[in-house]
């Protein structure tokens, strides 16, 4: 009688577990919809609210957009905003709060708001899936990058912009994949825009793409033409030295000199500088010796931002930006197991990593679904047995030891491949 039942249920369900392995795919997709049209509406972080304050002066208030930093991705929320004022009253965007006592509007809003993050979200999505063309490669990529816990929370959670960046950074490598330099250099220049911090990829950026120098030069130029356009206006036009600033002390630039060793004598030497000439060096040899294509960039653009991961200080958001590289390697990589495991337990740190942001920031992020939700302080539970910023720093440097064993780990797969490959010739 049991096995009857156990045969009854095989016989109905195998029509669905045929479907699933036909459409894996299609189902990664769905469910990371699911998961973000869920979110989208109830969680937020005053950063959002800022940054939509901003907007809103530009479109309602004649405020110049290029006042701001991250002007590209400034343009695509005052685009939004201008969509929302066609359907809707622009009045209900007021008071700018993520508190539904002061704003009864707000889950309305941050689903709106958060729109565009979600069409690039899915654009990013649908690059990644033509990067790869392996079909098993593409389910445990795909499913790494659209169902990741750092990408889903930092986005539709905490309400930050990340996917801007990452999806013009795809772009610009699909476009070095198909050979055209010139629209991956404007691609990979929109990043820029969107997210000026990823201005230390473009050294790296330089130095694997173009056949000779003279190419090399006029892609320089030509990715950083718009951001420097954008710093000369401030100053000339505007004259407003923020762009300048940020450049020579600002606190990102900073986050990277933060780490610091002393040398004696009133002097010091910075981790990530070393490590970071150390990638040049080798990106450069690699160039030199011909080596270089979108897969190689992609595999520098990882080491780097590893690297500032592993030395630096950044905002929790900031671990987003790494997630669609390491999609792609590891379609690259027969032993996935351990760069899956190293990300399992970065994503279980990332919640302790938090505690340093704010002493009640997990639970904050839930003020638009209830103030008093809202108003729990995990932080002061947590400070009553133990320092909650030392708990944070400690997960902080676990996380900067996972990273540098998957750097290790990507190398020593590179090499075996390469060890495999002229044994097969």
């Amino acid at each position: 009688m049991f096995n009857n039942f156990l045969g009854t249920i095989k016989k109905y369900t195998k029509p669905i577990t045929e479907y699933i392995k036909k459409h894996k795919i299609l189902l990664i997709l769905i469910l990371g919809l699911i998961i973000r049209l869920v979110l989208m509406p109830f969680f937020t972080w005053k950063d959002l609210i800022s940054t939509y304050q901003r907007a809103y002066e530009v479109t309602f208030n004649g405020e110049n957009l290029l006042n701001y930093g991250q002007p590209l991705s400034h343009l695509i929320e005052v685009i939004n905003l201008y969509i929302y004022d066609i359907f809707f009253k622009s009045n209900h965007l007021l008071p700018l709060s993520r508190f539904k006592s002061e704003n009864p509007y707000v889950n309305f809003n941050l689903f709106f708001f958060k729109l565009p993050y979600l069409i690039f979200d899915i654009l990013s999505f649908f690059i990644l899936k033509g990067l790869i063309k392996n079909k098993k490669s593409q389910v445990i990529s795909l499913a790494f990058y659209f169902l990741n816990p750092i990408l889903i929370f930092s986005v539709y959670m905490f309400g930050r912009y990340e996917t801007f960046p990452i999806a013009f950074l795809l772009i610009s490598l699909y476009f070095i994949k198909k050979n055209k330099f010139i629209l991956s250099t404007f691609t990979f220049s929109l990043a820029i825009l969107s997210r000026t911090s990823f201005i230390i990829l473009a050294p790296i950026y330089f130095i694997l793409i173009g056949k000779n120098f003279r190419q090399k030069i006029l892609i320089s130029i030509l990715t950083l033409l718009p951001f420097v356009f954008t710093v000369i206006y401030k100053v000339i036009i505007l004259n407003n030295l923020s762009g300048i600033k940020w450049l020579l002390d600002g606190h990102h630039v900073n986050f990277l000199l933060g780490s610091k060793l002393e040398s004696g004598v009133g002097t010091n030497i910075y981790p990530f500088i070393i490590s970071y000439s150390v990638t040049i060096y080798f990106a450069i040899k690699d160039w030199i010796l011909n080596k270089s294509n979108w897969e190689k960039c992609t595999f520098y653009l990882f080491i780097t931002l590893a690297q500032y991961y592993s030395l630096c200080y950044f905002h929790p958001q900031y671990l987003s930006w790494i997630i669609p590289l390491i999609a792609i390697l590891l379609a690259n990589i027969k032993n996935k197991t351990e760069i899956l495991i190293l990300n399992i337990v970065i994503s279980l740190l990332f919640i302790p990593l938090l505690l340093c942001w704010g002493n009640n920031l997990l639970f904050s992020l839930a003020y638009p679904i209830s103030d008093n939700l809202g108003s729990i302080d995990i932080s002061g539970k947590i400070s009553e047995y133990y320092d909650p910023i030392k708990l944070s720093n400690i997960a902080k440097s676990i996380i900067s030891a996972c990273f540098i064993l998957q750097i290790y780990n990507l190398i020593s797969n590179k090499k075996i491949i390469k060890k495999k490959s002229r044994n097969i010739d």
